[in-house]
């Protein structure tokens, strides 16, 4: 999913969930443009925080287009 969004013309933020802590994994995945990165242990809290970074990311990247 991250190398199809690196070939977008338009930024997407994208967060990664994953079943388990993996440092190599989130290594990579924020290596390569991940917005996050989620293990399924992730509480509401911390889901609603990613969600709405990544929202309002996309709301001012839209708002002033570079």
């Amino acid at each position: 999913m991250l190398k199809l969004t690196q070939k977008m013309n338009d930024k997407a933020n994208v967060a990664v969930l994953s079943r388990h802590a993996d440092i190599g994994l989130y290594s990579d995945a924020m290596n390569h443009g991940a917005f996050g990165y989620v293990t399924e242990a992730f509480t509401v809290l911390e889901l609603v925080y990613v969600l709405r970074k990544a929202i309002e990311d996309a709301c001012q990247t839209r708002a002033n287009p570079e």
